[in-house]
């Protein structure tokens, strides 16, 4: 309720303006999170997710799993930390660990693509990265996280993040690109 009735609203000239401003950024004018809007896509076009994380370690599935009916839309997923679980659990070949190294473009795919065919999903999401606070190198400094996106039927692409912050920030802004990432897919932007 406004604090003079006399004085004019200006929310929707607001929300207007941070719309022109921020376009398709804005995932919602409401109260839903990304996840639950995420969930909603999911949900509306009887699709399923799965992940294949690394630096998120489990995060991804965690936030989505918050989400009441979540089970509906989560196929599942795997924590990859080392290596040597990349190549066994996601089939990952050692030549773009070697090649490539486990912070690249083709290793984010290899593991989104690797999820898929794994899990039966209808999407598959990878987070592979430098969390921090330690292990960053001039060339792929703490912050530096590629994310995969692998679609039953389409091609697999990924993505380079550099984000700041501490590790458990670099962590959860990698998760919320994700997600974004799957969202600006599922409604064609």
């Amino acid at each position: 309720k406004l604090a003079n009735p006399y004085e004019e609203d200006l929310t929707e000239a607001m929300v207007q303006e941070l719309l022109g401003r921020f376009g398709d950024h804005v995932f919602e004018v409401g109260p839903r999170s990304l996840e639950k809007v995420l969930a909603d896509l999911l949900r509306a076009r009887e699709k399923t997710v799965a992940f294949a994380e690394s630096c998120t370690a489990g995060m991804a599935s965690s936030i989505l799993a918050s989400v009441s009916g979540a089970s509906r839309i989560l196929q599942g997923g795997f924590v990859s930390y080392q290596n040597a679980m990349k190549e066994r659990m996601l089939g990952v070949p050692g030549k773009i660990l070697d090649e490539d190294g486990p912070v690249s473009s083709r290793c984010a795919q290899a593991m989104a693509e690797g999820c898929l065919e794994r899990t039966g999903a209808d999407y598959a999401l990878s987070f592979t990265g430098i969390a921090g606070p330690g292990g960053g190198t001039d060339e792929t400094p703490v912050g530096t996280v590629w994310i995969g996106l692998a679609c039953r039927g389409g091609e697999t692409l990924s993505r380079l993040y550099h984000f700041g912050g501490g590790r458990e920030l670099v962590r959860l802004r990698a998760v919320y690109s994700g997600y974004d990432l799957l969202r600006r897919h599922l409604t064609g932007l």
